[in-house]
């Protein structure tokens, strides 16, 4: 048996130097190989919906932590607990990118049955 259940999480993402961050993947080259963004509130809803994902974060062994670089161009993150900072770069100038995950908590729907199992 197979059963969904539904959950919200909430991210916040914060460009420590937004001036830097909208130069960088708004204004600059960066859009040219990679994506488009109209202002940095699109930069943070991809960020987050990847950082929120728990399959992409990865055991990185160089700095003993995990980490997450699956979404191609940005910088690779890694988690001190709750606490995420960009890390890994090499040498962007868009500056420090932090993220917090504030919850994560199943809707108040109920969990549904999508495949019976046979007996």
């Amino acid at each position: 048996m197979k059963i969904e259940a539904t959950y919200e999480s909430k991210i916040v993402i914060e460009f420590c130097n937004p001036e830097k961050a909208r130069a960088y993947f708004i204004d600059g080259d960066w859009k040219d190989s990679f994506y488009t963004f109209d202002d940095l509130e699109d930069v943070a809803d991809l960020l987050g919906s990847q950082l929120v994902d728990e399959n992409s974060w990865r055991w990185n062994f160089e700095i003993n932590k995990w980490g997450c670089s699956s979404c191609e161009g940005f910088p690779e993150f890694q988690s001190k607990g709750k606490e995420i900072t960009s890390f890994n770069d090499f040498g962007a100038d868009h500056g420090e990118i932090k993220a917090q995950i504030i919850s994560q908590i199943e809707l108040d729907t109920r969990p549904t049955i999508i495949e019976q199992g046979t007996s």
